[in-house]
């Protein structure tokens, strides 16, 4: 069981441990054959490995048996299409984490979590309308998860009109988890926002830390992804969050490693179900918040269960393969619906066409990226109509020199860093 003490110590006494899984995007078993029909509408994705989404949460619980974190953070998108199904079946392995192995894990929704019209069923060549949860339903059914415990002494840290949360893990350390979807797609309600001044102020007063947690982020990433990406309503926020010296704040949706700093620290943790299908790790000793990214690896695993299948026992190469296969099918279809391939030679469309999907997945790991290997390519792309595509091979370019995967916060010096692997 979670120890219920555990918030009464600091972290100088215990140091807290932290797994942050974003974007799982779990589908039940019950919802779909992984036949061609379905592999067919994941190949118009955006790289999502749902075929094996039952493997990778079996090799996540797993690693968590291995990790032993204090909490698992699952910061939205819990779910492929907000599916009743998928919530239950999900349900169940959480408890899993929580009650066998004695991690405490912490939920908030994203948008794909509840009201979803694409909620379906994927069995041959069709699909079949599912019913979705609404906002309500999410709440009693992920209760148990960080909003039954969000209390410490003489205090509870519940919100009154989302799912948002204060959950403290050590007696110097609090997690608030953001709820910014019940009631507004990437909206703060203004009551939430100062339900959550509030605790920020009591938190500030008990001279605890504070680690933040959202679905969609406060910071504009890439300059190309602001609408839907971004908070509708962050000024307010922002300011709060500088004010109050937030550690950092945890954030996912974009399926991509990132880190911005702007007063202070936003960190997205890629996708779990995506190439190279990462987790990120947090650790707060009282002094100093560092966090680092670490490969969920699948393939071995698969061979720990036994398991003969050859894809899950090359997984890492198998969805890779997969991620960068999803974006040549868009581009090909790109270059063909506007008219473009036809003024393009074979190799010249199939340099393009790598170009993006190699540089994309590279791009996806929050590894440094050498261009160099690709200017041929990149060259080919500047010569295109400028669109979509070619704004984000730009984004790409523009960052190819961060390094997204590893970050420390020391107090003393009261600044925050982001540096590689020595």
């Amino acid at each position: 069981m979670v120890l219920s003490n555990i918030s009464s110590l600091s972290s100088k006494e215990v140091p807290a441990s932290i797994m942050v899984c974003s974007d799982l995007h779990y589908l039940s078993p019950r919802l779909s054959d992984g036949g061609e029909g379905f592999l067919e509408i994941l190949g118009q994705g955006d790289g999502k490995v749902t075929q094996y989404i039952e493997e990778i949460t079996n090799a996540l619980i797993d690693e968590i048996k291995v990790k032993r974190p204090d909490v698992l953070i699952l910061n939205g998108d819990l779910t492929f299409n907000g599916a009743y199904e998928s919530h239950i079946d999900l349900i169940s392995k959480l408890r899993i984490i929580q009650e066998e192995l004695g991690t405490q894990v912490l939920v908030i929704p994203g948008e794909h979590d509840f009201n979803n019209k694409n909620a379906a069923s994927f069995f041959g060549a069709t699909y079949n309308k599912k019913e979705s949860i609404t906002p309500e339903a999410f709440k009693m059914m992920y209760y148990e998860f960080g909003f039954k415990q969000a209390v410490s002494t003489a205090t509870i840290h519940k919100d009154r009109y989302s799912f948002s949360y204060v959950y403290p893990l050590r007696k110097d350390l609090w997690i608030a988890m953001l709820d910014i979807n019940s009631f507004q797609k990437n909206y703060i309600y203004d009551k939430t926002y100062k339900w959550l001044k509030a605790r920020l102020n009591c938190a500030k007063r008990g001279k605890a830390k504070v680690i933040t947690v959202s679905h969609q982020s406060m910071l504009p990433h890439l300059s190309l992804f602001k609408e839907g990406s971004l908070l509708k309503n962050p000024n307010q926020l922002l300011s709060l969050y500088k004010q109050q010296r937030i550690l950092c704040n945890l954030a996912g949706h974009q399926h991509s490693q990132h880190m911005q700093s702007d007063g202070f620290t936003e960190i997205l943790t890629s996708s779990i179900a995506i190439s190279p299908h990462q987790y990120g790790m947090a650790r707060y000793d009282g002094f100093s918040v560092y966090y680092n990214t670490q490969p969920l690896n699948i393939d071995t695993w698969a061979k720990k269960q036994g398991i003969d299948n050859v894809e899950l026992l090359n997984f890492n190469s198998y969805s890779r393969k997969f991620l960068e296969m999803v974006y040549r099918n868009h581009i090909s279809a790109y270059l063909y619906e506007n008219g473009l391939s036809k003024n393009l030679s074979k190799s010249e469309k199939s340099l393009i066409i790598n170009t993006f999907a190699s540089l994309t997945a590279d791009f996806f790991s929050g590894k440094k990226i050498d261009i160099v290997p690709f200017e041929k390519g990149i060259k080919l792309w500047r010569k295109l109509p400028i669109s979509f595509f070619s704004s984000y091979l730009e984004n790409i370019i523009d960052n190819a020199d961060n390094e997204n995967l590893y970050f420390t916060m020391q107090r003393v010096r009261k600044r925050a860093t982001c540096f590689p692997k020595n």
